[in-house]
């Protein structure tokens, strides 16, 4: 009987002097699980010398401080001219987009340059903001259509914006309209 009045006492004594630093681990599991904002039906526009420059929309949008990332769902963007004539446009199901301006775009993307006179449609692309490259994935076909009917399917894709050319890793075709009226159509196999 002794043993059990013993250990009546010692037992909780025992337990009050343990100190797990439980505040700490919960703090740093929630500011990774907690986002800084998230809004809805968000419109960013980008001004430059008193015009839009660039106009963002999504349905919502989830800021991630700890992680420096913001994710937007039911994106849309457009880019204008100095008139404020829209130079390109595009939309997707999800942007994932890094402090450093690197992003991640998936699902069901759509996109049209009218500088470029081109359309790009595709489900997976990054983009990799100090090089200024746009790249699908391997597994995805990525599809290019110019506005005189030119059009390239493939997969591996990538664009350099600063050198303004466009690449395939594989599984390539489509057809290219040629500039000189007199050569003939190329279709690439």
């Amino acid at each position: 009987m002794k043993t059990f009045y013993l250990l009546a006492i010692y037992l909780p004594l025992s337990f009050l002097s343990c100190s797990i630093d439980y505040e700490n681990a919960m703090k740093e599991k929630l500011d990774e699980s907690i986002p800084a904002s998230q809004l809805y039906n968000v419109k960013r526009v980008q001004v430059q010398k008193g015009s839009p420059k660039i106009t963002f929309e999504a349905k919502q949008g989830i800021v991630w401080k700890e992680r420096q990332e913001t994710e937007l769902f039911s994106f849309k963007f457009y880019e204008y001219d100095n008139q404020q004539k829209v130079l390109s446009s595009g939309k997707a199901a999800y942007l994932l987009i890094k402090d450093n301006h690197d992003a991640w775009i998936k699902g069901d993307i759509k996109g049209y340059s009218s500088r470029g006179e081109a359309s790009i449609n595709t489900e997976a692309l990054s983009w990799e903001d100090e090089s200024r490259i746009l790249k699908g994935n391997a597994e995805n076909t990525v599809r290019l259509e110019k506005d005189d009917g030119s059009l390239l399917e493939g997969q591996g894709f990538s664009a350099d914006l600063y050198t303004n050319t466009v690449s395939f890793s594989g599984g390539i075709h489509g057809k290219l309209k040629p500039e000189d009226k007199n050569l003939e159509e190329e279709t690439a196999k």
